[in-house]
């Protein structure tokens, strides 16, 4: 900041120093764009309410249909050539009711349902304090994302492969819940594990497992999850039968638990690793249902992939001893490898609950963890 004054002061222009500042990243330019517009639409007296009411589905009709299609139309979800008047819920309007489901994250259904409706009622003002929330997450991020990085949208519950400007690969993804959120950080990803097993972490061992432990001591056995003295490296494995587990206290709980490698393991085949102080990591799942859910907060922290060996093969493009079939091949032998990148690449955890897409619609997402109000 100082450089950037002391220039301005310089030139005699500290104004155009000071805009030197500012972010940008298209993403960025797009949203001030946004606001920009949607300022003027407020000004303008905004748009028309959504009445609230029964669903509404095609082969609908009435007057609230009629009020749905104008409202689509100031969304910019259906074409302003419509007409005004017509009150049928047709194959048209079905599809401008899956654009603004898109838009906002929603089950992409074309039924205006509870989760729709809820949506359609946040005002404009509100969609615009969003936008002005986002641009000042965006004066936070570097500068320097990278020639090729990895993107994870936390609100959008997405992964992005993205290279300059361009996306080369998007994958659903599955976060962290309310109570144990997935923070925000930028780091770099290093190696890829194939067969992970899973050291699970004192917390949710104290939380999630010694519970159910409690309720069936068989639990342990039967998810394959090992039993260790406690977290020193050469602790020995205790046998799990050997414990009266209905003395064994959560806050004094010293054992350390690790689960094998295999089908039934929290992270599934593949672990993607960016060293970092949150111990958060990409990873496969066996949970695959999940991925079918339009809000997916369901992990502990770390972020599940739908398509993992998609990404593997991508980052592993320029190894010539590594290609999908190899990996498979890894994968079988059920023993737990690590493959170093052979070109690391930055990973960014960002929070953005508005954005502008290449083809300039805004996308707004639910606010999962409260973020959004100390910005605005």
């Amino acid at each position: 900041m100082v450089a950037v004054l002391e220039k301005g002061l310089k030139t005699k222009d500290v104004g155009a120093a000071l805009d030197s500042l500012k972010p940008t990243h298209s993403t960025y330019r797009n949203l001030k764009a946004a606001l920009k517009k949607g300022q003027a639409e407020v000004n303008n007296g905004g748009r028309p309410d959504f009445v609230q009411g029964p669903k509404l589905k095609a082969g609908d009709g009435g007057p609230r249909v009629s009020v749905l299609r104008n409202y689509l139309k100031a969304s910019g979800d259906l074409a302003a050539s419509g007409s005004d008047s017509a009150d049928i819920f047709d194959l048209e309007l079905e599809e401008a009711v899956k654009a603004f489901q898109r838009r906002h994250g929603l089950e992409v259904d074309g039924v205006v349902g509870t989760r729709t409706m809820a949506a359609m009622a946040v005002s404009l003002e509100y969609r615009l304090r969003q936008v002005r929330a986002n641009l000042e997450r965006w004066r936070w991020i570097t500068s320097n994302l990278g020639d090729r990085y990895i993107l994870i949208n936390i609100a959008d519950f997405s992964v992005h492969l993205i290279e300059g400007e361009s996306e080369l690969m998007s994958l659903l993804a599955v976060v962290g819940t309310s109570y144990r959120r997935t923070p925000d950080f930028s780091g770099r990803m290093t190696h890829l594990e194939v067969n992970p097993s899973w050291n699970i972490p004192p917390r949710l061992a104290r939380e999630d497992i010694l519970p159910k432990v409690k309720k069936n001591p068989g639990y342990l056995q039967e998810q394959g999850i090992q039993v260790f003295q406690d977290w020193s490296a050469d602790a020995p494995e205790i046998d799990s039968d050997s414990i009266d587990w209905s003395r064994v206290d959560a806050e004094s709980l010293a054992y350390k638990f690790r689960q094998r490698p295999g089908p039934l393991n929290a992270l599934g085949q593949i672990k993607f690793v960016f060293p970092n102080k949150f111990d958060v990591y990409l990873h496969d799942t066996p949970a695959k249902e999940l991925f079918k859910k339009a809000v997916r907060n369901f992990s502990s922290g770390c972020i599940r992939l739908e398509r993992p060996m998609e990404l593997a093969v991508c980052l592993l493009e320029d190894d010539p001893e590594w290609d999908e079939t190899k990996l498979r091949e890894a994968i079988q032998t059920g023993e737990t490898r690590i493959i170093p990148l052979k070109y690391p690449i930055n990973v960014h955890l960002l929070y953005w609950t508005a954005w502008m897409d290449g083809e300039g619609r805004v996308h707004f997402r639910e606010d999962i963890y409260g973020r959004d109000a100390a910005l605005y």
